[in-house]
């Protein structure tokens, strides 16, 4: 349901699965269960909601020693923060992040983290901060052959140029991202470069 668009019959169905894995103990289902309520109110907006279940979910994960959801949880704490206009919370949960994907080794999650400080600092007006970051993501993304977030980073750099007002440098790295997004047969997103 939650694919489908349907987000209220989603989540019903998400919190009778954490209802049933706390019946059963199932710690592991429960920290599933808290991870997609979470996101699910992050989909409707719901931001409060979201914020509650992905605080809970990084709390279970530290104490189930999943350190990979724990660093998803911590990134999506920075993404709702970010939303909500708190930057000085999102930049401490992303760099949480950041901290706990680097420490075990999470290299897919430190371009997501990187990407996402990126946003928040351009969001704050830092834009040579926010070009560190997403050159950092780039180079983990193209390190790890992660074509697809390569190009979203290489595109957000384009835009902190656009924004600086670098015209030329600007449309190089859209021209490089829309390439890419092309090859890869992903006319969304070449579209958003172009």
């Amino acid at each position: 349901h939650n694919e489908l668009g349907n987000k209220k019959t989603a989540l019903e169905y998400f919190n009778q699965a954490l209802s049933l894995h706390k019946s059963i103990g199932n710690r592991v289902g429960e920290l599933t269960s808290l991870m997609s309520i979470s996101m699910a109110y992050q989909r409707i907006g719901d931001y409060q909601k979201s914020l509650t279940f992905s605080d809970q979910g990084a709390a279970l994960a530290g104490e189930l020693g999943d350190h990979s959801r724990e660093g998803s949880a911590f990134n999506n704490l920075c993404v709702l923060y970010q939303d909500m206009g708190d930057f000085k919370r999102a930049i401490d949960y992303c760099n949480r992040a950041l901290e706990i994907r680097h420490t075990y080794n999470d290299q897919l999650g430190e371009a997501v983290t990187l990407g996402n400080l990126g946003g928040v600092t351009a969001d704050l007006g830092d834009y040579q901060q926010a070009l560190d970051f997403y050159q950092r993501a780039e180079a983990k993304y193209t390190s790890l052959g992660n074509r697809s977030g390569q190009g979203i980073a290489i595109n957000n750099i384009g835009m902190v140029y656009a924004t600086l007002g670098d015209r030329d440098k600007a449309l190089d790295f859209y021209s490089r991202a829309a390439e890419m997004f092309i090859a890869m047969d992903d006319q969304y997103r070449a579209a958003t470069a172009l």
